[in-house]
């Protein structure tokens, strides 16, 4: 049973006002995309990542990271360039479709079968830690 932490709680206090705007206006499941960013920026501890606004993880074409001036400006970049592709999907495994077929992460085979697992984790911690 997943237990709340100060480093979760601060995730989820950092990062759902970035995401569930975006989720809301996409009409997905808000925790398929925090759990990207769990996954992509290490639950918001990824140094790199926070020097480069980049909770995303995005980089050009699996290249180098790419740098934004905000975490908004990361959040804006990631719904203009992939937001019509997952556009209303309630569904973890058709969300996963409609990633694999965007080709996002297409580097990394074990993505998809740890990302599910993160996403469970989002869950878990969301509820441990009481967020609404």
């Amino acid at each position: 049973m997943a237990t709340c932490n100060p480093g979760k709680q601060d995730f989820f206090d950092t990062m759902i006002p970035l995401v569930r705007p975006m989720a809301t206006r996409l009409t997905v499941d808000e925790d398929f995309l925090l759990a990207i960013v769990a996954f992509e920026d290490s639950w918001g501890q990824d140094a790199h990542n926070k020097k480069l606004h980049n909770i995303f993880g995005l980089t050009k074409a699996g290249g180098n990271n790419l740098a934004f001036s905000s975490y908004q400006a990361c959040v804006d970049y990631w719904e203009r360039n992939y937001g019509a592709k997952v556009k209303g999907i309630q569904d973890l495994e058709k969300f996963i479709a409609a990633m694999k077929e965007i080709g996002y992460n297409s580097v990394n085979p074990s993505y998809y079968s740890t990302f599910r697992d993160v996403y469970r984790s989002v869950r878990a911690y969301k509820s441990a830690c009481k967020v609404k």
